[in-house]
C-alpha cells in the first residue's frame, strides 16, 4: 500500500452497517456457508475490515458541492 496516496481509517458504525449487508445479501441469494459463518461470528469478523481512503479526498469540499447541486436543482425546478 502506498501511504503517500492512501490512508487507513477506522470503520465507523455506518461503515460496519454497510459492510454487514454484503454477506447478508450474498448468503440470502446463494446459501453461502462462508457468508453464514462470517455473519455468525460478526463481532470478530468485522475487526478484519479496514477503511482505505485516497488522500486526495481530504481536499474535497463537500459543502460546496452540495450547495452547487442544491442551487442547480432549485434553478431546474423553478426554471429560473
Amino acid at each position: 500500500m502506498n501511504s503517500e496516496y492512501v490512508k487507513i481509517d477506522e470503520l465507523k458504525l455506518s461503515d460496519e452497517d454497510l459492510i454487514f449487508k454484503y454477506p447478508v445479501n450474498h448468503q440470502f441469494h446463494t446459501g453461502s456457508t462462508i457468508a453464514e459463518s462470517i455473519l455468525e461470528n460478526w463481532e470478530n469478523e468485522k475487526t478484519k475490515f479496514v477503511k482505505i481512503l485516497p488522500r486526495a479526498i481530504e481536499t474535497v469540499n463537500y459543502g460546496k458541492i452540495y450547495e452547487e447541486q442544491f442551487k442547480n436543482r432549485l434553478l431546474e425546478v423553478f426554471k429560473v
